[in-house]
């Protein structure tokens, strides 16, 4: 779990992440971002597909 703080002084935000190696490399996390859509718009087209729309 990462701690995002935020100094209003500077506006620079500082995030820590406390284990490094659990984190989803740019083009897995990618592919993961593409599932979620997939599964978001298959679950809508199933439902549109029962209504009268």
């Amino acid at each position: 779990m990462s701690t995002i703080t935020a100094t209003s002084m500077t506006g620079q935000i500082h995030v820590s992440d406390p284990d490094p190696r659990v984190r989803l490399q740019p083009w897995a996390g990618l592919a993961v971002f593409c599932g979620y859509a997939a599964l978001a718009l298959g679950l809508a087209m199933f439902r549109l597909r029962g209504r009268d729309a």
